[in-house]
């Protein structure tokens, strides 16, 4: 759980606000950046597949400069086609622009990747007067461990008298929601993955994200159909994203995926970059073992007024 990033907070108030005066009758809103997730949830509460009239999506939020780096104009190329793409189901795009990021608390990319969720459900809130139910699109399974679907037992928490919020999605696996999503052609030309050198909805395949996202449309047959990906897997690409402990599961289940269809070439990249990331993973600290007496050595040298001031307390 890092103690080192989170610490408990203590909340107290003087008193409770009266409720909003909200109209009946609002839509639901589910976040939307164009990615394989938050186009799942799209696709799943459009009026083609929700029955129940109350929990189809009306507006979709997306939110400018936040979890990655991407110009001004790659941003503007992205939503004005998505609000053409989404009018046509009827929804309404609604962007904004936060400027949470640059806080400190929130500058740790690490940090940053278990807290976001808080700031796009708070963001939500805020348009109380026109949905009266926000779904967050999950990013992770149930299965994960707590860190990584710490999202899924927060964002109920921050429902409101006006407002409830809600995750989906945590079930499916992202195999899972690709073969879904791709019974949406409007997917086709937009599906936008990149978190490293986005153009618009072009993605660069080079990257982590992009190599992952390249893989499962291979191994759903779908590489030719989604034009805004590499038309086949580049396999030093995939084999040069190395992965930290905190995130060894994602080879792994890049690994089952290949395996279940059959797609064995790209089995042994994701072998290859688990064995890959474990061996630096122990290497490190192996060196880090070795060279803790050497470090110390040096510093007493280096420093002799801070030796002598430490061996002056004995």
């Amino acid at each position: 759980w890092h103690p080192e990033w989170f610490t408990p907070v203590r909340i107290s108030c003087d008193g409770f606000a009266e409720a909003a005066d909200v109209p009946e009758g609002r839509g639901t809103m589910c976040s939307f950046s164009g990615g394989i997730d938050s186009s799942f949830t799209l696709w799943s509460h459009m009026k083609e597949n929700e029955p129940i009239q109350s929990e189809r999506v009306t507006h979709a939020l997306y939110v400018r400069d936040f979890d990655i780096r991407e110009s001004r104009a790659s941003q503007d190329i992205k939503i004005k086609r998505y609000r053409q793409l989404l009018k046509q189901h009827d929804v309404t795009l609604i962007d904004v622009t936060t400027n949470a990021v640059p806080f400190h608390l929130f500058n740790n990319g690490a940090i940053m990747y278990f807290t976001y969720a808080t700031i796009i459900t708070g963001i939500a809130s805020s348009f109380e007067k026109v949905i009266d139910h926000f779904s967050f699109s999950a990013d992770n399974v149930h299965s994960f461990s707590t860190i990584f679907t710490i999202n899924h037992t927060v964002v109920p928490l921050f429902s409101t008298d006006t407002v409830r919020t809600s995750v989906f999605g945590a079930s499916v696996n992202k195999l899972e929601k690709v073969r879904e999503i791709a019974k949406w052609p409007g997917t086709y030309e937009n599906l936008a993955c990149c978190h490293e050198y986005p153009e618009g909805p072009t993605n660069c395949g080079r990257c982590e994200k992009c190599c992952n996202i390249t893989c499962v449309l291979a191994c759903l047959g779908l590489l030719g159909t989604y034009t805004t990906f590499p038309s086949h897997v580049t396999h030093r690409w995939v084999r040069k994203n190395l992965f930290l402990m905190e995130y060894i599961h994602y080879p792994k289940m890049w690994m089952y995926y290949a395996w279940v269809s059959k797609k064995y070439a790209i089995f042994f990249d994701y072998t290859y970059v688990l064995v890959v990331s474990y061996f630096l993973h122990y290497y490190w600290w192996m060196i880090r073992i070795i060279a803790w007496p050497i470090d110390k050595l040096a510093v007493w040298v280096l420093n002799p007024m801070r030796t002598l001031y430490k061996i002056s307390f004995f």
